[in-house]
């Protein structure tokens, strides 16, 4: 009786929406939402059509999806969400993004229009790194030296006491995946008669350095840039429907 009690609370209690990581929330704003990624602003639904009240969620349930992937190094996966409710919108909040629907009374009607507005200053999950902290420190030393592989540009910024290599590489990926560094070129070690062998080792760079800053600079909004994605990928692949283009795009 006790579980039946506590599971009626988390349904009908207003919450503030949270991923199961608690890295992304989400706080309702009138008819619309606002997500956040680590406190910060990265979007807001302005109106979800089908919704005429103000937002009021409250948890339903954690979603666990378990499926195979075809192909690739990781092929079982699982995807955890929270989902909430407010009147005829559903809300799930997942790790790494949002998704939700509004069930309208009339049978047969999919058509939904939804506004959306992203932050002014928003350019992704990476923000640029704060001043003094230890990304901001490797973006310095890499700038001051132009081109490093990884084992050096580790050693310039003083990782190389025990089990930092792991922490290092740690900071470098995200950096990677903001692209403030990227590859410019690999190197290969060489043995005495100067023939290259094994692995080549990552030449790491700032894109401004290897494209040039006028290269880098970006006049489109993201929605503009994701259009620009959506075209260059139906020109790629003419036969891929719009839903294998956006999942392909993420």
């Amino acid at each position: 009786m006790a579980t039946i009690l506590l599971g009626w609370a988390l349904t009908t209690a207003a919450a503030q929406p949270v991923s199961p990581n608690g890295k992304l929330t989400v706080k309702a704003k009138g008819q619309g939402l606002v997500v956040f990624y680590q406190k910060q602003p990265v979007l807001e639904v302005l109106s979800v059509e089908g919704v005429d009240a103000p937002l009021k969620l409250k948890f339903t349930q954690r979603v666990t999806a378990d499926y195979q992937m075809v192909s690739g190094k990781r092929l079982h996966c699982t995807n955890e969400a929270n989902e909430y409710r407010s009147g005829n919108l559903q809300l799930r909040v997942y790790n790494d993004g949002i998704a939700f629907r509004s069930a309208t009374s009339e049978k047969g009607n999919d058509s939904r229009k939804t506004i959306y507005r992203i932050p002014e200053g928003t350019r992704s999950r990476h923000p640029v790194p704060a001043e003094g902290s230890i990304e901001d420190s490797i973006l310095a030393t890499l700038g001051e030296h132009g081109s490093l592989i990884t084992r050096e540009l580790r050693a310039a910024c003083g990782f190389d006491g025990p089990k930092m290599r792991s922490k290092f590489d740690g900071y470098v990926t995200r950096l990677q995946m903001g692209c403030y560094i990227v590859t410019e070129d690999f190197v290969y070690p060489t043995d005495k008669h100067g023939r290259e062998y094994g692995w080549g080792w990552s030449l790491l760079t700032m894109p401004e350095a290897l494209l040039g800053r006028e290269a880098c600079r970006c006049e489109r909004t993201p929605q503009e840039s994701y259009q620009r994605l959506m075209a260059h990928f139906r020109a790629l692949l003419p036969e891929a429907t719009e839903k294998q283009i956006k999942k392909l795009i993420g």
